[in-house]
């Protein structure tokens, strides 16, 4: 079910970028625009990884790992809102600076939720990229 969802999740924000957010050949429409860009970038591959570390931390909790349940709903939520702030990024909404704050300190709790978890490499580079996240969504809601 996780896949499918990682797919269905993926898929929404990817469309978006088509019509959201300026291309390399377009004059940027306002001074956000490489903020936007860039933040949309770091969350979509946030929501990638931490879907894939959810997916990880599910086959761990069947195997009757029950410290892993934490994580896989951390990763699950830091996901949605990653997905959430990509869109919003996409389409230059008007609480990307609002969102991007809640965004970055999502990431910063899902990362230090990996770090427990960091001797699995899916973990360490989900909690690598939920920092990178939250360092670009800071630098965006700064603008």
């Amino acid at each position: 079910m996780i896949r499918k969802t990682a797919a269905l999740l993926l898929v929404l924000p990817l469309s978006l970028l088509a019509g959201g957010i300026a291309s390399a050949g377009e004059p940027a429409k306002h001074n956000h625009s490489e903020h936007m860009e860039k933040c949309y970038a770091a969350c979509v591959e946030c929501q990638k990884l931490c879907l894939m570390c959810a997916d990880a931390c599910l086959d761990e909790v069947a195997e009757g790992k029950k410290e892993h349940k934490h994580c896989l709903k951390m990763c699950q939520d830091c996901a949605l809102i990653c997905g959430v702030m990509a869109q919003v990024a996409a389409q230059d909404g008007p609480l990307a600076s609002t969102l991007a704050e809640a965004c970055a300190k999502a990431c910063e709790k899902c990362a230090e939720e990996c770090k427990k978890h960091a001797d699995e490499d899916i973990h360490k580079k989900c909690a690598e990229q939920c920092l990178k996240c939250a360092e670009v969504c800071r630098e965006m809601a700064k603008g």
